[in-house]
């Protein structure tokens, strides 16, 4: 595959916010104090993040297996898994307890008793407003029905809603500010705003290789995909959404013509001409 051009790579990233996968995939990975960031920001306590890896995959012996986008550990063991999604039926209260029951599953090895296991916190950042109730922030908590008291089994999940618009005061709505954000100048997250620069302005040579590295696994596994006879109506959705997607920030940038757009993500001229029109 030829390679990409690092130019056009540069802008396509300049162009996005945390809530690209893409963007968010290379931001976190290895990047501790960056998780420590957005978990001082939804949880009352302060976490010591030891570990963070991004788009790592958890196999269920006897049914599906998990893509995490966000992995993390703390000094104490306690386990986080922070999920970016863009789709509300991506984000579904089952959809937290499957991740939260996957997260478990790993925690205990054959014999150990289950009062090893760790707390987990299973924490969705969404562009919509899941419970469409105006809060910036949802904590979920197993309860007692009969006496109000919370059932403490250790497991908590949290919704970030993005789409919320207050007064951007608490810890909460800088973070909802910082994940929106295009511009390193304009993110008030210290380790957040250190890493932008790194990435979108002084970026080193190994993670501009990388940046080349994930579009070039997004469009192979596009083509592979369009390729592949039969392929699932939901997949072949999943694949223009992706591109639309990436063509939509790459017109944000105000950068990139759309010609070269169209060649890029192998839409036509008049499809990303549609896309313009509807972010006008």
């Amino acid at each position: 595959m030829k390679r990409l051009d690092i130019e056009l790579v540069r802008k396509i990233f300049r162009s996005m916010t945390l809530m690209d996968d893409l963007f968010m995939s290379l931001f976190f990975n290895d990047q501790p104090a960056c998780v420590e960031d957005v978990l001082d920001a939804v949880l009352p306590f302060h976490v010591t993040v030891q570990s963070a890896k991004t788009q790592q995959e958890y196999s269920n012996l006897y049914g599906r297996s998990v893509r995490f986008d966000i992995i993390a550990k703390d000094n104490n063991g306690k386990v986080y898994n922070i999920e970016i999604q863009r789709l509300k039926k991506g984000a579904s209260p089952q959809r937290a307890r499957y991740h939260s029951s996957i997260l478990d599953t790993a925690m205990l090895q054959k014999g150990d008793d289950f009062t090893k296991l760790r707390e987990s916190y299973v924490i969705f950042i969404t562009e919509t407003d899941i419970f469409g109730d105006d809060l910036p922030l949802y904590h979920i908590e197993r309860m007692i029905s009969e006496t109000g008291k919370i059932f403490d089994d250790g497991s908590h999940i949290l919704y970030l809603n993005t789409a919320y618009k207050g007064s951007g005061n608490s810890k909460a709505e800088k973070l909802i500010s910082d994940f929106l954000t295009v511009s390193p100048e304009n993110i008030q997250s210290k380790n957040l705003k250190r890493r932008f620069y790194d990435l979108k302005v002084n970026p080193m040579k190994k993670e501009e290789d990388t940046m080349c590295e994930l579009l070039e696994q997004l469009i192979k596994s596009e083509r592979d995909e369009s390729a592949a006879e039969g392929r699932a109506e939901g997949r072949a959705a999943g694949k223009e959404e992706s591109s639309n997607e990436i063509a939509r920030e790459m017109l944000l940038s105000g950068e990139v013509p759309v010609e070269k757009i169209a060649r890029f993500c192998r839409l036509t001229i008049e499809q990303v001409l549609a896309i313009k029109k509807s972010i006008a």
